[in-house]
């Protein structure tokens, strides 16, 4: 009787403590500080990448390696800043559990260089033109002109 109670209460305890669980946990605490964008596209993003490979695992068994493979599934569909995202909710998740007691160790932190780097484009710099008027030669506006690179 007592060993039947014992096991409940530790498939409990375990099943609360599956990364969802405490996914979801942390978006239900944060989600009046975030905008409702941003609470919208943390609980999506993490619904469509990381729910269904390590959503039902406990935390203490997710390993970098494990996490880095759900990231490169998202990077092979040439999602890069996808991915840097998901590590960073991934890491909210993780801190939010140690702070609570629930694990000891962020395994989102080795793998800061380990993901492909997102690509930058910048706009054209400008270099500012001042018009002139005909007739006195007083300014009269300033335009822009973009410089390719």
């Amino acid at each position: 009787m007592q060993q039947r109670k014992v096991a409940k209460a530790t498939a409990r305890v375990s099943s609360a403590n599956t990364y969802e669980a405490i996914a979801r946990e942390l978006h239900g605490l944060k989600e009046r500080e975030w905008s409702a964008a941003y609470a919208g596209k943390w609980l999506r993003m993490s619904e469509a990448n990381l729910f269904p490979y390590i959503g039902p695992l406990p935390l203490d068994s997710i390993t970098p390696p494990l996490i880095l493979d759900t990231l490169r599934r998202v990077e092979k569909q040439g999602k890069r800043e996808t991915a840097h995202s998901l590590r960073q909710y991934a890491g909210q998740t993780f801190r939010y559990a140690i702070a609570t007691g629930r694990a000891t160790a962020d395994p989102t932190a080795p793998l800061k260089d380990a993901l492909q780097a997102v690509l930058v484009r910048h706009a054209y710099s400008t270099r500012w033109r001042t018009r002139f008027h005909a007739d006195g030669g007083q300014c009269s506006s300033v335009m822009a002109d973009t410089v390719p690179r």
